[in-house]
């Protein structure tokens, strides 16, 4: 069945009061634990789709609850997987159907097509293939796969017009990069079977709980890192910036960011100004600690330094001392173009560290390239100044050295004080 004969099935059938698992049926009380969702999910699904591995989180642990099946498909097994979440919002149709997912274009194997149910929710079919030829000299083995994606999407609450959003998501994913045929393969549970399954009132009663349990979802809109007016930031730069550039204010007005637009009449760069406050840096004695894609994974508090330092650096890098502190260079050849960012972090005597970087653009491919500077006084608060050019020329109005110049002026650390 296509995705648009199953939205029409789908939404022409009543499904809310005819679908319900055992566990609720029996007993009368939500799944609030991991093992209770599995076995909600699990008496939903088709009577000959076996189970061979399940795992989950509930209530009890966790606002936003989820479960994942592997189960049998004669051709090495698939997973399934629900996820129920709660978001604070004054618009819940702003966040949801296809247009979350545009612009994905279809010939990136990315379809989706969405409904209005008879409740006013939203009801999205979404359809993703992924096939990867890789690049075997550089390490990246091919990859397929699909998956096929349902979300029902609606208000925090019975009424359309209450504030915050809900999404119950159900998906099944097939890896066919070892074996198998995508072209004719069948999932074991297909696509309006998934959108169904969705449509259970135990997922809606389990969103219940929750908002009970836990209180309506948080506004999670981040502070602004400091109270520094933008244009305050923007005059500031201005004053900074060498001569013979054309300064173009940016249309932002938050408070602790700022955007201007510079040109040397050889072509245009985006500045972009974050300034942090004492307030907003982490308490004294945590670093944070980052895993090998660049997310921050913890907190880990560390013994304050006392009088000696031990620095872990590559025995290749230069290290130069110098009368205000000392520089860790990143050698000879830094980075390779296209491998990450090449800086060196300059430490003075009163504790300010500067780190000044640049990531030079790889081609067509990936044309940006960025220039920045962080300046992290011995207060906590901080100051990051990039500039951006999309051009794939690797030239910027500013130097590295212009850049920095600037971000190390007095006048930063003034406005932050």
């Amino acid at each position: 069945m296509g995705l648009s004969a199953a939205i029409a099935t789908i939404a022409a059938v009543t499904t809310a009061g005819s679908i319900q698992p055992s566990f609720g049926a029996e007993t009368g009380d939500v799944p609030r634990t991991g093992d209770e969702l599995i076995e909600a999910l699990t008496a939903l699904l088709p009577e000959d789709v076996g189970i061979t591995g399940s795992e989950g989180e509930g209530l009890d642990s966790f606002p936003h609850p989820y479960a994942s099946l592997q189960v049998e498909d004669g051709a090495g097994g698939a997973s399934i997987d629900l996820g129920m979440y709660r978001w604070a919002t004054d618009d819940w149709r702003a966040d949801s159907g296809c247009a979350v997912w545009e612009p994905a274009p279809a010939e990136d194997g990315v379809t989706c097509e969405e409904t209005e149910l008879p409740d006013g929710s939203v009801l999205s079919l979404v359809t993703w293939e992924y096939d990867e030829e890789g690049i075997p000299e550089e390490g990246i083995e091919p990859w397929s796969a699909r998956s096929w994606d349902v979300y029902l999407e609606g208000p925090g609450g019975s009424g359309l017009d209450e504030p915050g959003g809900r999404s119950v998501s159900l998906s099944l994913y097939k890896d066919f990069t070892e074996s198998g045929d995508p072209d004719s393969y069948e999932p074991p549970v297909d696509i309006d079977e998934l959108a169904e399954i969705v449509q259970a009132p135990v997922w809606q009663e389990v969103l219940d709980a929750a908002d009970e349990q836990y209180g309506p979802p948080e506004d999670w809109s981040e502070e602004p890192s400091s109270d520094i007016p933008a244009d305050e930031l923007r005059a500031t730069f201005r004053e900074l910036a060498p001569e013979g550039l054309e300064i173009t204010d940016g249309e932002d007005d938050e408070p602790g960011w700022a955007t201007l637009t510079i040109d040397d009449g050889n072509g245009p760069a985006q500045i972009d100004i974050t300034a942090w406050d004492a307030e907003g840096a982490l308490a004294e004695g945590e670093i944070e600690a980052w895993g090998e894609g660049g997310e921050i994974v913890d907190e880990v508090s560390v013994e304050p330094l006392q009088s000696t330092v031990e620095l872990e650096v590559d025995i290749d890098a230069e290290v130069e001392v110098h009368e205000g502190g000392f520089e860790i260079g990143e050698g000879e050849a830094g980075a390779e173009p296209g491998e990450g960012p090449d800086c060196e972090t300059e430490v003075l005597e009163d504790g300010t560290e500067i780190v000044s970087c640049t990531w030079e653009a790889t081609g067509e491919d990936d044309p940006v390239a960025l220039w920045w500077a962080e300046v992290y006084y011995p207060d906590g608060s901080s100051l990051d100044i990039t500039q951006t050019d999309d051009t794939g020329d690797n030239t910027a109005p500013l130097s590295l050295e212009e850049l920095t110049d600037i971000a190390t002026a007095d006048e930063w650390q003034a406005l932050l004080g």
